[in-house]
C-alpha cells in the first residue's frame, strides 16, 4: 500500500532506536511487550479451522488481480525502512474498499509454517480507505482491528529449481534502491496458492499496533539456489536481511483455512471425471463376466444333454 510519499516505516518512527538485531525479543515497549494479539506466529495446520465456505474477503480473486503483474513505486532499501520496500506509485485499488501502497519483503520469513521458517515473506500491505484515504496515523491510531488488510506470499529455496523471473525482479530492483529511494517497477509475485491462512493480528515492527487482518498463502514462491546465494550475498544483515521478527503466542486466537474454491471446484471435476471412467470400466469387466458365465451355463446344458441324456 502506497501511502502519498509516506512509508509505514517513517509512521512508526516514533519509536526509536529498535532493530531486528534481536529478532524483536528487546522490544520492550508498550503494546510489542503487553499485545495479546502479536503477529507473526506460527501456523499450525493442524489446529487451524478448516472453512467449508469461501473466503469472505476474497483474497484469492484480489491477489490475483495483481499477481505476477508489474507495478512502479519508489523502491528502498536501509536504515530508514527496515529491509527492501517498495512504495507503489499509483496505489492498486482492489475496489473493495482497501487500497494498496506498498510492498516489501523479509528475510528470512516471519509467519512459519507448522513450526517451519521459510527463506523468506513478502507483503503486499493494504489500508481501509473508510478510515482515511491514504495510510497515515489515522490507521495506526485505529481501534478497528480490520484498518490493515496484509498478503504475505512465503519463499521457499529449492536445490533443484529454475530461476524464478518473478523474483528476479526483486532482486534487480534492490540493486537501484537506495535510502531514499529510487523509481522502478517491481512484478508482485505470483504463489498461486490452493489455500491460505487467516487470522486477527498486528504489525511485526513497532509499534506492534493490533490492526491487522492477515492473509498467508499456504504455498511458497519457490526460488532456486542461486537467487537465495544473491540474497545472502547481496542485502545488507541484520537490516535487509535477517529484518524478521520471532513468532508470538497465539493467545487463544482461532486460524482459519481458506481452500481456493476455483481450483478446488477444478480438482473436484478431474476426480469426478475419473470416478466415472473407473465406474464405467467397472461395469464393463462385471458385464463381461456375466457374458461369460451365461456362455458357460448354456455350454453346461449342452454338455450334460449330449452325454447323460
Amino acid at each position: 500500500m502506497h501511502y502519498f510519499s509516506i512509508s509505514l516505516s517513517v509512521l512508526v518512527a516514533c519509536a526509536e532506536g529498535w532493530s531486528h538485531e534481536s529478532k524483536g525479543d528487546d522490544w520492550n515497549m508498550g503494546i510489542c511487550l503487553t499485545g495479546k494479539k502479536q503477529s507473526p506466529i506460527n501456523l499450525d495446520s493442524t489446529t487451524a479451522k478448516r472453512s467449508d465456505y469461501p473466503d469472505p474477503n476474497g483474497a484469492f480473486e484480489k491477489f490475483a488481480s495483481v499477481a505476477g503483474k508489474a507495478f512502479t513505486g519508489n523502491v528502498q532499501k536501509g536504515n530508514k525502512t527496515h529491509g527492501f520496500k517498495v512504495n507503489l506509485t499509483p496505489e492498486i485499488d482492489l475496489k473493495d474498499g482497501y487500497s494498496c501502497s506498498q510492498w516489501h519483503c523479509h528475510f528470512k520469513s516471519e509467519h512459519e509454517v507448522d513450526g517451519m521458517q521459510f527463506e523468506g515473506e513478502c507483503h503486499l500491505v493494504c489500508h481501509n480507505k473508510l478510515i482515511a484515504t491514504g495510510l497515515g496515523p489515522d490507521h495506526l491510531g485505529s481501534p478497528n482491528p480490520d484498518a490493515l488488510r496484509v498478503f504475505g506470499v512465503l519463499i521457499k529455496k529449492d536445490d533443484d529449481a529454475a530461476d524464478n523471473q518473478q523474483f528476479d525482479s526483486i532482486l534487480e530492483a534492490y540493486k537501484i534502491a537506495s535510502d531514499e529511494g529510487t523509481e522502478d517497477s517491481v512484478v508482485i509475485p505470483n504463489p498461486d496458492a490452493k489455500s491460505l491462512y487467516r487470522y486477527w493480528g498486528s504489525l511485526t515492527t513497532p509499534e506492534c499496533q493490533e490492526i491487522v487482518h492477515w492473509t498467508v498463502f499456504a504455498e511458497p514462491m519457490v526460488i532456486s539456489a542461486n537467487q537465495w546465494k544473491n540474497v545472502v550475498n547481496s542485502f545488507t544483515k541484520s537490516i535487509d536481511r535477517g529484518n524478521f521478527r520471532n513468532v508470538q503466542e497465539l493467545n487463544g486466537r482461532t486460524v482459519v483455512i481458506y481452500e481456493n474454491q476455483e481450483t478446488s471446484s477444478e480438482s473436484q471435476s478431474t476426480t469426478c471425471s475419473e470416478n466415472i471412467y473407473l465406474y464405467l470400466g467397472i461395469a464393463t469387466i462385471v458385464g463381461l463376466l456375466i457374458a461369460i458365465g451365461m456362455v458357460l451355463f448354456d455350454f453346461l446344458k449342452w454338455y450334460c444333454r449330449i452325454f447323460f441324456d
